[in-house]
Formats: C-alpha cells, structure tokens, sequence
C-alpha cells in the first residue's frame, strides 16, 4: 500500500515539474513556450503611398491644410501637427479560411518628419502568430482602435462669442494627449445622401486588399508590407457640437486624412472614410529589383499587376469627383436626434431644416438634364452609382517609388515574382489628392513584364 501511494504521488510530481519546466520563462522574460513557435510571417504597416524611397514631407507653406468644412472658427493651427499616434487591437486574414493570426494590442506614436519609421520607408513591425500554412489569403482586416493626430484645438461659445483657443485632450495609451481621434468621424465610404440613411462602419475593422494574395506556406521568411496613405495626405477639419442641445457648445478643429472620396462641406462631422490602403507580400532573398534612368523629370515609377487596369489606380475623372459639388446645400437629409426628440426648440429647428432641404432639392434638380423631375432624379442618381463604381476600383499601387527633384535614377526593391505593368508620372499631386486620369503614362509600351528572382530589370523613362 506504501509502495503504491508512493508511486502515486512520485507520478504526479514529475508530471508537476515537466509542467513547471514547459511553462517556466526565459531569460528575455518570456515563456519558453513562446520560444518554440515559428514566427515565418513578419508583418510591416508604412504610412506612405510609396513602397520605396517615400516623397518627403512637403512644407505647410507649399500645402493646401485647410478643408471647407471650417466655417464657425477662422483657422489658427495651420502648421503640421507634430505626432501621429496609432493603436492597433488585432489583425485577420480572410479568403480561405480566416486566420486571426494578431490578438496584440500595438500602439505607436511618432513625430510627422522623416526621421520616423512609419513615414521613412522602414515601417514598424507588428508583433503576431503563426499563420495556417497552405492556405490562400486575399485581404487582411486592421482592428484600427484609434488613429490620431495632436495639435487638435477647441473652441468654447460664451456669452461673449467663441472663446480662444485651448488643447483638445483625449486619451492615448490610457494617458491624456492633446490629439483627437480622427478614426471617430471614418464611418462613411460610398455615400449617396439622397438615396441612403444609413452610415456604414468600413473602418472596424479596415479591410485591406493584398495585392496578387498572401499564398502562405510557412516554408520561408514572408513579409506582408501594408501602406496606409496619411504622408502628404492630410487635412485640417472643424468638428462642431451645436447640432446637439448642450449648456457648453463647442468646436474642435483637428487633422486627419484627406477627404478625397467626399469632400466635407461647412456643418458636417463625418469625414467619410477616407483612408486609403494597399498590401502585398514578398519571400526574403526570392525578390527581383527594377531601375533604371529618370532623367526627364518623371517624379513617380509605379507597378501593378499585369492583368489590371491602370485607370483603377487613378482618381476618378473630375466631372464624376465634382458631382457632389453641383449637390445640394445640404450634405445630408436633415434628422431628429433620439435625445433631442422631445425638444420643442429642437423640433422647430429640425422641420425649419427640413423645408430648406426640400426647396433646395427642387431647385437644383431642375437644373439636371432629362425630360421631366423623375426623370432628372434618376439620372442624378445614375450618375452617382456611376461614380460611386470608378470610386470603388481606386487602388494604391502595389509598388512605387519617388524620384525627388535632381535624382535622375530610380530604383524599387523586393518585387515579387510576377508579371507587372510599369508607369511613371512627370507630375507630383497636390496635397491632399493623388493621381488623375491620364497622369501615368506607359512604360515598355504597356506590355507585361515579367519578374523572376534575383533579377535586376533596366527600365529607362524614355
């Protein structure tokens, strides 16, 4: 009986160590059975259009900060802000099957110059597990807790007027900053006022195609780059509270990303979702590299794959951009917020609004071509799906570099094998917007070119 109740207790004490000896940490501090996984997925966000050599910061002097939804405070921060900050929930894969390979929470701040990683090339690296190999991947999703840039300023209304200006504060990090969280306002994509009321959340998470897929067999170090476009791409926005009934209304103003889908008009707060973002993948050590000479002034070499469209890599075209500005006054139907209903004031002000709103419809449908009012609506509302369609195909090349003024080569690295279509543009867009129809002009006559690995492909701009 001894022997076996020995036994018994000598079993479950070995098996107490081999736990204790599984579990125990390492010298880095961190479970050994961490150490025991592979990591062969290295996850990399920038925060530029560019995959190689990014366009610098461009100076406040030279940019186009202002957008037209201030009109209650005059501007006073026109300078860059000074910090973005970023935090990150988790990351997933989608296509055939779901992957939720990113359950770290990920925060990053830094200063809006080219000495940070996000906007110098480098990137930062996200912190994540492993993926289930064999597998195709077409998007990945970015849990995108907050986004923000500092320097956002508020505006408090007295009895006197609008107050001076003091330090917008919200928390970053569990700790308060003075920045606003512009990820608030990016609930709106494709939006028609006049068909939809409802907005529709593109953001949480933001879905992000990967260019030619992630085909991931766990064989090789794979590095899945994703761009955000925020470089040279942002704009200054009034945020106001006096649609609300409040005993302290206020304003803020704040930066965030340009409003190149819907741009804001005076009275609103959405921002639209604006963020544009593109993936692609490579393999360590089995890349190719393209350069050649840039001697006549092209500022942009882009390459995407061979079986698409270059027009899907241009702006829609400014007779569709610009439909919105031949809308109406009002940017949305107006709507009686549920705390407000039972307001007597708030109620008057909302049928007082909605009048307006009709008038104005009937005044500007009357000038839309077509042979009677229906007619007119219908084609208004043509013309928008359509827009909304070229709107919808916008992609961020999967590669590009900038040939900054005087460099008369360029260079772009770690290509994926592939087929590709090249191009370059002489012009540089302005602050705020990208490229146009027609800027991208052909290179090696449009023809599929084909990448192997290790190979050093000449491309001159002719």
């Amino acid at each position: 009986m001894r022997t076996a109740i020995t036994y018994y207790f000598l079993k479950r004490g070995i098996a107490f160590l081999s736990m204790a000896l599984v579990f125990s940490f390492s010298c880095t501090g961190d479970p050994l059975l961490t150490e025991l996984k592979t990591n062969d997925l290295e996850v990399i966000i920038k925060g530029t259009y560019e995959s190689n050599t990014p366009r610098p910061w461009l100076s406040p002097s030279s940019a186009n900060l202002t957008s037209k939804s201030i009109t209650m405070h005059p501007v006073t921060n026109t300078s860059l802000p000074s910090t973005f900050m970023i935090d990150i929930t988790g990351m997933t894969l989608t296509g055939d099957k779901t992957a939720e390979f990113g359950h770290y929470r990920v925060t990053y701040s830094c200063p809006t110059n080219d000495s940070a990683s996000f906007f110098n090339g480098t990137g930062i690296t996200m912190k994540n597990d492993d993926v289930p190999s064999g597998k195709n991947y077409d998007n990945i999703n970015l849990y995108l807790r907050k986004i923000l840039f500092s320097d956002a300023q508020r505006y408090n209304l007295s009895s006197v007027g609008w107050e001076n200006g003091i330090d917008f504060i919200t928390y970053f990090e569990e700790v308060k900053v003075n920045a606003f969280n512009f990820n608030l306002p990016l609930v709106q994509y494709f939006y028609d006022t006049l068909r939809e009321d409802d907005s529709v959340n593109r953001v949480y998470p933001l879905r992000i195609r990967i260019s030619n897929g992630l085909n991931f067999n766990r064989k090789e170090k794979t590095v899945l780059e994703i761009r955000l476009v925020i470089k040279n791409f942002i704009k200054l926005y009034e945020y106001n509270s006096l649609d609300y009934p409040s005993d302290k209304p206020y304003i803020v103003h704040y930066f965030g990303v340009s409003d190149w889908l819907r741009e804001v008009k005076p009275g609103e707060n959405l921002a639209g979702g604006n963020l544009l973002a593109v993936a692609r993948t490579y393999v360590k050590g089995q890349t190719g590299r393209v350069f050649g000479a840039s001697n006549t002034g092209a500022r942009y070499i882009i390459g995407i794959p061979a079986n698409e469209d270059i027009d899907d890599y241009t702006m829609p075209p400014l007779t569709k951009a610009t439909l919105r500005d031949n809308e109406i006054g009002y940017s949305t139907i107006p709507t009686l917020p549920i705390e407000t209903s039972e307001s007597v004031p708030a109620k008057l002000m909302y049928y007082m609004q909605l009048e307006k709103f009709k008038s104005d419809w009937n005044k500007f449908i009357n000038t839309v071509p077509g042979a009677d009012r229906d007619a007119k609506q219908q084609f208004f509302e043509d013309e928008w799906t359509r827009y909304n369609g070229l709107a919808g195909n916008f992609k961020i090349p999967p590669i590009a570099t900038y040939c900054p003024d005087g460099v008369t080569t360029y260079e772009i690295t770690n290509i994926a094998p592939g087929d590709y279509k090249f191009y370059y543009a002489a012009v540089e867009p302005v602050w705020g917007t990208l490229f146009r129809y027609g800027e991208f002009l052909p290179l090696e006559g449009e023809t599929a070119i084909p990448i192997d690995i290790g190979e050093n492909k000449e491309i001159n701009i002719p």
